[in-house]
């Protein structure tokens, strides 16, 4: 059976398209779609899809309008779900062993991620929480890894861990005190991270294996950008901080931790004034990839 669902006037409605001229059949708060075969994944097509492929999706679909636009809502098993995960976060040719790590990382992060029956879904299918794109991404290497790891999720404490993690962490992984607004201001006024002593599992460790990966391997591992004064000049603005005028002069030595972390804040001496800005900041500014950052001459 083909359907058609369009989001309009608050409602999703609901096209049968089985004869060459849609019917309207009804219009409803959301629509659930369920595979008369569980077997057989349910194909789904977005009208605006550029390529015209269509996707396919195991579990059941569910359609709402959110502020008129159609909203795809997947709920699929944990297992099956990670089966759509893991070769769009990690290439599928990867050692076994790290297949089997990213499948235990995406179970886990996704166990972790469950905000009950009152909301609509638990995780978004792009970076904001993990790549998902169901069949798709499914693969003979990436089932095994889901197979070998089956049900197993990362707890401590008997809780399950929100497992977070990145394509290179720049060779020293980033202190879960240092994320966001834990980062502070000390009594001296000098910005410090907060560490968590309830969450052990999210500090920060050395990661000495993702400084020796080729850049075909992993092409985030290391990156350079250029900025002229005025660009860095409108960045510590944009971070909060004052107009430096005219760039003299830059420190990232304020790390966590110290020496070897990644970069908690960044002074900018400037001809007008000087600045101490969160290095978050300033990476959301100047669009960096990561605060594990250091500086060439200028």
């Amino acid at each position: 059976a083909k359907w058609q669902f369009v989001a309009s006037n608050g409602v999703v409605e609901a096209w049968s398209s089985n004869t060459a001229t849609p019917t309207l059949v009804g219009t409803f708060t959301s629509v659930a779609v369920v595979p008369l075969d569980p077997g057989n994944p349910l194909r789904f097509v977005q009208k605006d899809q550029l390529d015209g492929r269509p996707g396919f999706y195991r579990g059941n679909l569910r359609f709402t309008n959110l502020g008129n636009t159609l909203r795809a809502i997947n709920a699929v098993s944990y297992d099956d779900y990670v089966r759509g995960v893991i070769s769009f976060e990690m290439p599928n040719t990867w050692a076994a062993e790290a297949l089997k790590a990213q499948a235990y990382a995406a179970r886990s992060y996704a166990y972790a991620s469950y905000r009950g029956v009152a909301r609509d879904y638990d995780v978004s299918d792009d970076q904001a929480d993990q790549c998902y794109a169901g069949v798709t991404a499914e693969g003979p290497r990436t089932d095994l890894a889901v197979a070998l790891t089956a049900g197993k999720i990362v707890t401590w404490n008997n809780a399950p861990v929100k497992t977070y993690f990145a394509s290179s962490s720049g060779g020293y992984t980033k202190d879960f005190g240092c994320w966001g607004t834990r980062v502070v201001r000390s009594a001296s006024g000098t910005w410090i991270c907060t560490p968590d002593a309830s969450q052990p599992f999210l500090a920060a460790v050395p990661d000495p294996a993702d400084r020796l990966v080729s850049a075909p391997a992993n092409p985030r591992a290391s990156w350079s950008v250029t900025f002229n004064s005025s660009q860095i000049a409108n960045a510590v603005i944009c971070a909060g901080g004052p107009n430096i005028g005219v760039l003299q002069g830059v420190d990232v030595t304020n790390r966590f931790p110290v020496d070897v972390g990644h970069a908690v804040s960044i002074r900018f001496y400037g001809s007008a004034a000087n600045a101490d800005v969160r290095a978050e900041s300033i990476q959301s500014c100047l669009g960096l990839r990561s605060t594990m950052l250091k500086l060439a001459p200028f």
